[in-house]
């Protein structure tokens, strides 16, 4: 009887242990499209043995827990390749946008980048460069020429604005990057929130014995995974903390500065000044070298910035050159002002009209020396060893620094595109450990079917027995 009635409870732990592999299979097929959850298997133990005449009897099995199918090591760098990727992304789309305010189309393969010459360029500051010179080689043709004259007037006030232009645009766009970076920091200090919190729950689910916090250990990765794509850092094991992770980055000196210690977010959050990230307690200088907010200040203060550089270099030697071949005495008037109005790159001098426009200072209205030497100014060579602002001409000048963003532009792309295919090779390395395969759950669902239904069959055996001693050897109630 006592057999009967251990065989009986045996086959009850069964039935339950193999009814939640049943339950986990399902779970797991229910989930597997959802992002960021990690496969969960049943983990079955023994439960336990009794001593018996003929020495130990096992009791059966039970479920001992459900296991999460997670490999950290993996975890951690797929939200590194991740942080680098976003880096590259912001670079890159910050990047085109500054190459699209300048109007000009730079062809780039994988090694090098050029811009149509200015003889060739039909649009951008380019285009205006190769109309004003060449107005003025028009105008040295027929000085008296009223039409000419209007025409000089038209492409150069067409250039002020084209160059102007160009540098309000471009200086519109580091405004946003920082507008941008500034409401990526809101969106970061709200995750680290975020993974605070879940520290607190993951600890309490577990330090109550409820077994392991699969689900939320699975939203919090999901949430450093939304992290890495502002910034990088790195994770760690709080040890006897039931679970809890403190997040980290590094400073200048390489040091780390914690961000988040269990569920604590340190000092707040990071800070943003517009130029520099700080954060932790006390407040740090971070130095960031992934995610999109590094990526955006890169853009912004790098390849950016030294192309309004440029710009400007550029209009202050055709302020230069061109007034220095128009009024070459300095007495009769200058075609460009001196000092630009505030705000811009380049403007014409206020004298400057269709009726003031000069070709000749000799008194001879047929003369052309001035218009000829404003149009040679073009093809003119300047050296900074001889006190200029540039080498070369101006046209190749601006070109080289058109040129330059194209190649950092195609450099970004090329480098984008390797970090791209080493991300989707780690992540397909972390799916490959907690992804969830049909194929796979399918068999287990069967394996679980099968022993449910096996144990259901030792139920039914060992009540039928148990009918059998009771009422067979002792009689029923009735008789």
């Amino acid at each position: 009887m006592a057999g009967l009635m251990t065989d009986l409870l045996s086959a009850s732990k069964a039935l339950d242990a193999q009814q939640q592999g049943l339950q986990v299979v399902s779970n797991n097929l229910a989930n597997v499209n959802t992002p960021g959850y990690s496969r969960q298997s049943i983990v079955l133990g023994s439960a336990g043995v009794m001593n018996s005449p003929i020495g130990e009897v096992s009791m059966g099995v039970e479920a001992t827990g459900i296991q999460q199918a997670r490999n950290p090591f993996l975890d951690a760098q797929v939200t590194q390749e991740l942080a680098q990727t976003a880096n590259l992304q912001a670079q890159d789309t910050q990047l085109q946008q500054a190459q699209a305010n300048l109007g000009e189309t730079v062809s780039g393969t994988s090694t090098a980048a050029s811009i149509d010459s200015t003889s060739q360029s039909t649009t951008g500051i380019s285009s205006a460069l190769n109309n004003f010179f060449n107005s003025f080689t028009a105008l040295a043709s027929s000085p008296t020429n009223t039409g000419d004259q209007q025409v000089v007037v038209q492409t150069a006030g067409t250039l002020v604005n084209t160059m102007n232009n160009a540098d309000s645009a471009l200086s519109s766009l580091q405004s946003s990057i920082t507008a941008e970076t500034a409401q990526g920091v809101g969106t970061v200090n709200g995750l680290l929130k975020q993974i605070a919190q879940l520290n607190g729950q993951i600890q309490q689910y577990e330090i109550q014995g409820n077994g392991s916090a699969n689900d939320l250990v699975d939203q919090r990765q999901s949430d450093l995974e939304q992290l890495a794509g502002y910034m990088n850092f790195t994770t760690s094991n709080i040890p006897g903390t039931n679970g809890q992770i403190a997040v980290t980055a590094l400073d200048a000196g390489s040091n780390p500065v914690t961000l988040v210690s269990k569920t604590t977010v340190e000092g707040g959050g990071i800070t943003f000044d517009g130029t520099n990230f700080s954060g932790g307690s006390p407040n740090t200088l971070l130095a960031f070298t992934g995610g999109s907010l590094q990526g955006n200040i890169t853009a912004r203060d790098g390849d950016i910035q030294t192309l309004r550089n440029n710009l400007a270099t550029t209009a202050s030697q055709l302020t230069a050159a061109v007034n220095s071949a128009y009024n070459p005495t300095g007495t009769t008037g200058n075609f460009f002002q001196t000092t630009p109005s505030s705000g811009q790159l380049i403007t014409l001098d206020p004298t400057l009209s269709v009726g003031t426009l000069k070709s000749t200072d000799t008194g001879n209205a047929g003369a052309n020396e001035l218009a000829l030497a404003v149009s040679n100014v073009a093809t003119k060579t300047f050296s900074t060893g001889s006190g200029d602002r540039i080498n070369g001409t101006i046209g190749g000048f601006y070109s080289q620094a058109v040129t330059s963003l194209g190649e950092s532009i195609t450099g970004v792309e090329a480098q984008l595109t390797d970090q791209t295919n080493v991300q989707n090779m780690v992540q397909t390395q972390q799916a490959s450990v907690s992804g969830v395969s049909q194929d796979e759950e399918l068999t287990n669902l069967l394996t679980f079917q099968r022993a449910f239904q096996a144990q259901a069959r030792v139920m039914n055996t060992v009540n039928d027995l148990l009918d059998v001693t009771i009422n067979g050897l002792f009689g029923s109630p009735t008789d």
